[in-house]
């Protein structure tokens, strides 16, 4: 299998872009780039870079660019998933919607092996596409009208690499979905930038290595994506060039992709979303009274007062959870709006123009932070020698509380939701302690579930000018929770809401996929 020069071969915009990833990455545009020879990649092509200036910068303005094109190789399809499967959910109106006109008109449970983590979801024409991760694997459930399957995707990880690294390194991987339904998978390690590429034609990838190599203060990690179409996208992704971090923009402007530093981040999530004019908005938390939004003209916008009186739940730090809507709560605004949990809760903020600080904000009730825990149970994990269970063997424990992760979507019709879980468990543990010395010993006590009940309320706020209005559903987890870290995702096919929750015990390996008809939750 041999490497193809990019002009010789049909390609898209997320294939270009990896070329000028390399050339920042590795060398701040001080270094060309050749083709390299990858384990079960073939010979390297060639990339031609050249340097200019774009809009943007930190601070807006003009600042440097860099742009060029990059080569992509043939790679086989994703398999289908042996330890994986899916399974409808029944719904019990009665108990699910609390009435016979249930909202809900689809229901799936993936159950593998191993619990799908680290959700990403993107509405197809007439379904979705969910990537999870789990033990080192990235896996993608296709959703269609007539089809439902679940395939691994081995391709992701960079060939170059020992398989255990490369797979380690698939916990940051990202989905983007195209209008014509291209898949596009992301990933960064030690050094590269893998990119997959999928249609129903086949599969590529391209893979690029940092010139300056490995980096002590981590891998490059691409945070998000989007695409226009096949001939306009926009990625998020930041370099280990110290802490905190550079964030990088690229976007592909019809001929070629611009990269450009648009400042560094503390928090981990950064979000990129194109508006109705085409144009990329980024958002990101620089601390718990700086939320920045970046105009497409690369001007920065904190978000939060200066006075303090709203604050992000910065104890949070890397799992802090932002959520970018163009278009505003109707979807005519100018002006996306920007969610993120806040100390008090979930807030939603908007605006009718661009300031500095002290956008208006909706806080949704019942989506504070924070789970009430009763029981007798030790903290999980190492403690320096308080709160073990060196003298236990079991415990209980009841936790209630909202999930970290939210979702926000607006329909077709111009309806804006946010989602989120509320869990109330309790169960009973088996404990182990271990004890590590050395210098610094360190005692551990970890809890195996033996059994357990719990309750989970998927939690839906419709925003309306008067106040947000409340629908929910009620599930049976079929065992207990011990942790709130857990993911939402949200998306909207026409007036159709997507979402990705879990809604099943610890010990239930499940990932739970939901279409709802929200004409019904007006």
């Amino acid at each position: 299998m041999s490497w193809r020069v990019a002009s010789d071969v049909a390609y898209s915009p997320f294939i270009v872009v990896l070329c000028g990833l390399h050339y920042l990455c590795g060398c701040g545009g001080r270094e060309s780039f050749a083709g390299q020879s990858r384990a079960g990649g073939g010979a390297g092509g060639t990339v031609a870079f050249q340097d200019g200036s774009g809009t943007g910068g930190i601070v807006g303005g003009t600042g440097s660019s860099t742009s060029g094109c990059a080569v992509a190789s043939d790679v086989d399809a994703p398999s289908l998933s042996p330890d994986c499967a899916v399974t409808a959910r029944q719904i019990d109106p009665t108990f699910t919607c609390a009435g016979a006109n249930c909202a809900i008109t689809k229901a799936l449970d993936l159950t593998c092996e191993s619990l799908p983590q680290g959700l990403w979801l993107s509405p197809t024409t007439d379904g979705a596409v969910v990537m999870t991760r789990a033990s080192y694997l990235t896996r993608l459930m296709t959703v269609e009208a007539t089809d439902i399957r679940v395939q691994d995707v081995p391709a992701l990880a960079n060939p170059s690499l020992d398989a255990s690294e490369a797979s380690a390194y698939l916990d940051n991987s990202v989905l983007a979905n195209s209008a014509s339904e291209t898949k596009w998978l992301f990933v960064g390690d030690s050094q590269d930038i893998t990119l997959l590429r999928g249609t129903d034609s086949g599969w590529t990838r391209t893979i690029l290595a940092a010139q300056g190599g490995s980096s002590i203060l981590g891998p490059v990690r691409v945070k998000d994506a989007c695409t226009v179409d096949e001939n306009l996208g926009y990625l998020i992704y930041s370099q280990p060039d110290g802490l905190p971090r550079t964030t990088h923009l690229v976007s592909w402007d019809g001929s070629c992709w611009v990269d450009q530093s648009i400042g560094k981040a503390e928090s981990d999530s950064i979000v990129v979303k194109a508006d109705a004019e085409r144009r990329p908005w980024v958002v990101w938390a620089d601390n718990r009274n700086v939320l920045t939004l970046r105009s497409p003209d690369g001007d920065l916008h904190n978000l939060l007062a200066s006075d303090g009186g709203v604050a992000l739940d910065w104890e949070l730090t890397g799992n802090l959870i932002l959520r970018l809507l163009p278009g505003g709560l109707d979807g005519t605004a100018p002006i996306p709006a920007v969610a993120a949990r806040c100390a008090d809760g979930i807030r939603v903020f908007s605006n009718t123009s661009l300031g500095d600080s002290g956008w208006p904000s909706i806080l949704l009730p019942e989506s504070a932070p924070g789970a009430a825990i009763a029981g007798d149970c030790p903290p999980d994990g190492a403690s320096s020698a308080a709160h073990t269970c060196v003298n236990s063997t079991s415990c209980t424990q009841q936790l209630s509380g909202v999930s970290l992760g939210f979702g926000l979507a607006r329909t077709q019709s111009g309806a804006t939701f946010v989602a989120w879980v509320e869990y109330s468990a309790q169960g009973s543990y088996s404990l182990t302690y271990y004890k590590q010395g050395g210098e610094m010993p360190m005692e551990y006590c970890f809890k195996s579930e033996i059994s357990g009940t719990g309750t989970a309320d998927l939690v839906l706020a419709h925003l309306t000018a008067s106040g947000p209005n409340m629908s929910r559903f009620h599930f049976d987890l079929g065992g207990a929770v011990a942790s709130l870290s857990r993911t939402v995702v949200m998306a909207a096919r026409g007036d159709t809401l997507l979402v990705g929750a879990y809604l099943g015990g610890d010990m239930i390996r499940t990932l739970t996929y939901l279409e709802i008809d929200s004409m019904q939750l007006l």
